[in-house]
């Protein structure tokens, strides 16, 4: 066997790759998208605000969330034509220390209401304890 298949074997045997998914005070995998690295992901948190990037490989971390923020989470996937708009959304979702992990559906939009989420709020001051909010598209 050649070292390049060799060293493969092994990536594969310790499953070289990204890491787990852990790390996360709250998790939330969203099913039923169909998504490109380059969309761009909103995502909205009652009472926090926004964070906003490009999807890349599918997780998205929104940090700084205020340790047992109760606010609702909403996670759009925008237009990239009109960021004002959005082609889907999973949520809303209740922010919940009891309940670490969520499920989410996708819905795409149906054309009737598609302005994309906004959110105001305050984000926890640096050196606050804060929730770690991770968002995973399956």
């Amino acid at each position: 066997m050649s070292r390049a298949r060799a060293a493969l074997a092994a990536c594969v045997l310790v499953s070289c790759g990204p890491s787990d998914w852990r790390n996360a005070d709250v998790h939330v995998d969203v099913s039923g998208v169909t998504w490109s690295d380059t969309d761009a992901v909103r995502l909205c948190l009652g009472g926090v605000g926004v964070h906003e990037e490009a999807l890349a490989t599918g997780r998205v971390a929104f940090t700084g969330v205020p340790v047992g923020a109760d606010g609702t989470l909403l996670i759009d996937l925008l237009d990239p034509d009109d960021d004002s708009l959005r082609t889907g959304r999973a949520g809303p979702l209740s922010l919940d220390a009891d309940t670490p992990w969520q499920p989410a559906d996708w819905s795409d939009c149906d054309g009737a209401d598609c302005a994309a989420c906004t959110s105001q709020g305050e984000r926890a001051a640096a050196g606050d304890d804060s929730w770690l909010v991770a968002v995973r598209f399956l």
